[in-house]
């Protein structure tokens, strides 16, 4: 009886931790964490174009925790996703992480697309949430071309 006790509590809390992790994750992290950057960009309409990138890596560069995208102002003629893809880091040279630049890893990535038929000003702020709740937040400007280049 006691075996049969402990296993279905097991398997309770084996259901409900991941969901209890990721409202933790899905938090507001208080405004002190919080840093901003204003971003300008140049994009052609349907055509993806990547916005920005976050990773965190352990000092042996393995990626500590997935960051995650969180859309804070959505762009009112395109769309916002996140997408997780494989780079190089770039941590500066007095990083002790900088020997971790010459390995790909994977980073979450925000990719912004207009609409097939936009052409014009969009906006949108979205925010790179870390590991330890840490968040950059970024409001990002673009000018949306037809059918010329992106810059």
């Amino acid at each position: 009886m006691r075996q049969h006790f402990l296993l279905l509590l097991s398997a309770i809390l084996l259901t409900i931790s991941p969901a209890l992790a990721q409202k933790k994750r899905g938090a507001e992290p208080p405004p002190e964490k919080i840093q901003y950057e204003a971003v300008t960009i140049t994009a052609v309409a349907g055509q993806e174009i990547l916005v920005r990138r976050g990773y965190a890596l352990a000092r042996d560069c393995t990626v500590r925790e997935p960051n995650r995208i969180a859309v804070i102002t959505a762009p009112k003629s395109g769309e916002l996703t996140e997408k997780s893809l494989e780079t190089f880091p770039n941590y500066p040279k007095d990083n002790p992480r900088s020997a971790c630049n010459s390995q790909k890893i994977m980073a979450t990535y925000a990719t912004y697309k207009a609409r097939d038929d936009f052409q014009g000003d969009d906006a949108f702020r979205f925010a790179i949430v870390y590991f330890d709740g840490k968040a950059k937040h970024f409001d990002v400007k673009v000018t949306v071309l037809r059918g010329g280049k992106a810059q």
